[in-house]
């Protein structure tokens, strides 16, 4: 038999007087890092140790998808708006207790949501080739229900509601013998807290509410898809109110001025201006009866605007300006502030 076995309480057998040295130098010195691991921490920021790391923010789809896709997505613009000016090809009444908050064309007819607490309804309207406007059929809302933006979406209309994340659908058919009722117990319901404007791209529904964000909803379950803010170059453009996708752009009223923008929906880019100054008299109307309501005609190219409680529905037609003055046209378009949301 041979010698029995050295054992070391750190190895196995027959170990060597030198390796056993440094075996026990290499314990020593793990001990000693141990100790000194508390104090090195000391030298080392917050952030390398983890002690600011932000929590987990609250169950919020509006911030979630902004903080992925929101304007920090948004594409440089590649050259400055045009400037655009206007013609007008024809005068329609407007009824002028009809505070305008949505406008559409339908099938014939010209669809307009109403607001005001008490006032607010939906309505079917036919236009008559002597200028006569008629109402065709009309729900009204209950007074609770301030009506906003409205968009056709399969058959159905959708309303929001100002101030409120919940809006109404109606079945509609437009013309002789159709109809227009409120569906029970299907309203829908939005990430947002306040309905402004509403219109389509035929893939998403396009939602403001009264800041510069314009919100991709999906229009199945109106979830948010993703949000881009209005900007002008790096100006933020706020207050888009009501709505209109046109020929691949999307349109927008902007909150207490003469202007209309046309925006690349996809990045919030504007493309160009539409200054409507002096296409009616506003001496004789309420500080608030302002422009907003835009309808496009999409067979017959026709664009219609109006607004809160004007008595004249235009159908206009849109012409570059001959002047590019973009400064003034700027100064009379874009908003200085936001008054729904002062600082």
């Amino acid at each position: 038999m041979g010698r029995a076995p050295d054992y070391s309480p750190l190895a196995g057998p027959t170990w060597s007087y030198p390796r056993r040295i440094l075996v026990t130098v290499g314990v020593v010195t793990l001990g000693l890092l141990v100790l000194v691991r508390p104090s090195l921490d000391a030298f080392r920021g917050p952030a390398d140790r983890g002690d600011n790391q932000k929590p987990e923010a609250e169950d919020d789809p509006v911030r979630s998808v902004l903080d992925k896709d929101g304007p920090a997505a948004s594409s440089p613009p590649t050259s400055d708006p045009k400037v655009y000016t206007y013609r007008v090809v024809k005068r329609y009444e407007h009824d002028r207790k009809s505070f305008t908050q949505g406008l559409l064309w339908l099938n014939g007819s010209m669809y307009e949501s109403t607001g005001l607490y008490g006032q607010s309804k939906v309505r079917e309207l036919l236009l008559h080739d002597d200028g006569k406007m008629t109402v065709v059929r009309e729900v009204q809302l209950p007074y609770r229900d301030f009506g906003e933006g409205l968009v056709h979406w399969k058959g159905e209309l959708l309303q929001l509601l100002w101030r409120r994340s919940d809006g109404i659908r109606y079945q509609v058919r437009a013309g002789p013998g159709g109809y227009m009722h409120r569906i029970p117990g299907q309203g829908f319901k939005t990430p947002m807290k306040d309905g402004w404007g509403l219109a389509s791209d035929g893939e998403v529904l396009l939602a403001t509410d009264s800041g510069p964000n314009i919100y991709h909803l999906d229009p199945d379950d109106l979830e948010l898809l993703k949000s881009v803010q209005m900007k002008d170059g790096s100006r933020v453009i706020e207050m888009p109110n009501e709505l209109e996708f046109i020929d691949g752009e999307l349109w927008a009223n902007i909150f207490g001025r003469m202007c209309l923008a046309r925006v690349d929906h996809k990045t919030g880019q504007v493309l160009g201006w539409v200054d409507l100054t002096g296409i009616l008299n506003t001496e004789d109307l309420y500080p608030d009866d302002i422009l907003n309501g835009i309808a496009w005609d999409s067979e017959a190219k026709r664009l219609f605007v109006t607004g809160k409680r004007w008595p004249t529905l235009f159908a206009i037609e849109v012409v570059e300006a001959p002047s590019q003055d973009l400064h003034a046209t700027r100064s009379r378009c874009i908003p200085d502030k936001n008054i729904f949301r002062p600082r």
